[in-house]
């Protein structure tokens, strides 16, 4: 029932977000059936992220394109964000446009290797990808996954964003505790 109404809903959006100069990178229904959330992961048609302020504008429009189309009956949440950082791989394109960059893939089902124990989920370099799979160098291994058998797929930038910034602020090493009473940075006068 929910990918029926999804579709409809989808198909009402898309249009609307490309002539606004914007793309859907994910579109989809969480929580449940008492008052749904719709939630748009959206960015700019070159593949820019949005601001808040341009979420805000996007959340309006789209609510009154479902008002006024009746697309969803009852009660509902309409969620606009930015995709963030670690990005969500939908299509097959989306592999392709990030070659070369870190993501995490689970799948399905497990996935037989030649060198290792089955597993589920992955995390390696996009090396390549086409409309039957995307290949990714994981720890030296060229592992390629069918995208229909892709559960979730995300980008996995936080952590190289995240580390080297934790680790210059200290030097390498774990920052002191700071003493009781005094933030850590700041001096006692």
């Amino acid at each position: 029932m929910q990918s029926v109404l999804l579709d409809k809903v989808l198909r009402l959006i898309n249009p609307l977000l490309h002539s606004q100069g914007y793309a859907l990178v994910l579109g989809r229904f969480i929580g449940g059936q008492n008052r749904p959330t719709l939630q748009l992961l959206v960015e700019h048609a070159d593949g820019a992220l949005v601001t808040l302020d341009e979420c805000a504008a996007i959340s309006r429009s789209c609510s009154m394109m479902l008002e006024v189309e009746n697309a969803i009956e009852g009660a509902y949440v309409l969620e606009v964000s930015s995709p963030g950082i670690d990005r969500p791989l939908v299509k097959p394109l989306d592999f392709a446009k990030f070659t070369g960059e870190t993501a995490k893939v689970e799948m399905r089902d497990l996935v037989i290797l030649q060198n290792a124990a089955p597993r589920k989920r992955f995390k390696g370099t996009i090396l390549a990808a086409d409309e039957e799979g995307v290949t990714l160098d994981q720890d030296g291994e060229k592992v390629t996954l069918p995208f229909d058998s892709i559960r979730e797929a995300n980008l996995s930038r936080a952590e190289k964003l995240l580390a080297p910034k934790q680790m210059s602020k200290s030097g390498g090493k774990k920052p002191p505790p700071s003493k009781s009473g005094q933030k850590a940075g700041v001096s006692a006068v």
